[in-house]
């Protein structure tokens, strides 16, 4: 978040430190889905590794090994997610409620250019930002 902020145009460590909350001013709770239901929106997905011999053993990499097939839960797409922040400056004379909107413009960048997570490659971790 601090390289985006600085990618955005805010510069400082002061302007990272009130939005990112060492200050404490701003908090991003962590993001829930709305309207998830388990039956609809988990999905099981798989890797199928097959150069297990390579990365563990040294031996030469080859179509030749033996798949590893694992499985793992994933959130099928298109489900939506609520993400909250809250605004509480440490020192309400120097209130900046901007800061508010500075970090959701930011937290939307992030989501929709930078995504979340792991395996976004394969299309993991990817959103769009609906108001």
């Amino acid at each position: 978040m601090v390289e985006l902020m600085r990618t955005g145009g805010y510069s400082g460590q002061g302007d990272s430190d009130r939005i990112l909350g060492l200050d404490r001013n701003i908090v991003f709770f962590d993001a829930f889905p709305e309207d998830f239901n388990p039956e609809k929106h988990v999905v099981i997905d798989i890797m199928n590794p097959h150069y297990t011999p390579y990365y563990q053993k040294n031996e030469l990499p080859g179509d030749w090994h033996n798949l590893t097939p694992i499985h793992f839960l994933a959130v099928s797409e298109g489900v939506s997610f609520r993400v909250c922040l809250s605004y509480t400056p440490v020192n309400p004379v120097e209130s900046k409620p901007d800061l508010v909107e500075i970090a959701k413009e930011l937290l939307k960048v992030g989501l929709e250019k930078f995504g979340v997570g792991g395996k976004k490659r394969k299309g993991y971790g990817w959103f769009e930002v609906i108001e």
